[in-house]
């Protein structure tokens, strides 16, 4: 099941199918909401249609970014190690082997 859900998320027909809903989904929020705001102020509210149209289409657009760039960054992520222990190589501009563990620790306690 996991499998076949990987594989249909990677399909070509996803991202065509994930932006008509969503901007079905977008523009009836968007629609509710400018419906409460006209009976809140007891005022017809016009709002021309293809500018609501371009209103879905950037908040949509924006969570897609958002969701991009959240997996692009968990896909990119390496868990390296910190403080005392840092590896030499990875841009430590020579500061990582600076002192011994253990007089790391007799320094840090004084």
């Amino acid at each position: 099941m996991r499998d076949l859900f990987k594989k249909f998320i990677k399909s070509k027909v996803f991202k065509p199918l994930f932006f008509l809903i969503s901007y079905i989904i977008t523009y009836l929020i968007i629609s509710s909401y400018i419906h409460v705001l006209e009976s809140t102020f007891n005022k017809e509210i016009k709002i021309n249609w293809i500018i609501l149209q371009i209103i879905c289409a950037g908040i949509i657009l924006v969570i897609y970014f958002i969701v991009k760039n959240v997996s692009t960054t968990i896909k990119n992520s390496k868990i390296e190690f910190t403080g005392t222990n840092l590896k030499k190589d990875d841009g430590t501009f020579g500061t990582a082997d600076w002192r011994r563990f253990r007089r790391y620790l007799r320094i840090s306690e004084n």
